[in-house]
């Protein structure tokens, strides 16, 4: 994986829309995912970087990509902002949630 660039969304339905220059839907390609805490999601295709990035008591999980290059997050984060960092090997999403009004 080679992911280099930083941008902003928001959590849809549940949702984070990727950047398509991220190539996440590549054909064969198998995407993993690390929470660190609860507001930090680390992705990558290799879970040996993941381990290394996350920890090795946080759990590698295999994180499922839709057709419009969306990831599924916890309802916890609805509405929530997201801050998506591509480090070379791995995505960095940071979860900032919206104030209550």
């Amino acid at each position: 994986m080679f992911a280099v660039g930083q941008t902003n969304a928001q959590v849809v339905r549940k949702k984070v829309s990727m950047p398509r220059e991220f190539n996440l839907r590549k054909k064969g390609r198998k995407i993993y995912g690390a929470w660190v805490g609860d507001r930090c999601l680390y992705l990558s295709d290799e879970e040996k970087v993941l381990r290394a990035k996350a920890g090795r008591e946080d759990q590698v999980k295999l994180m499922s990509v839709d057709t419009e290059n969306r990831i599924r997050v916890p309802a916890s984060l609805e509405h929530a902002n997201v801050s998506i960092r591509g480090c070379i090997s791995t995505i960095e999403l940071q979860f900032t949630p919206q104030k209550q009004a």
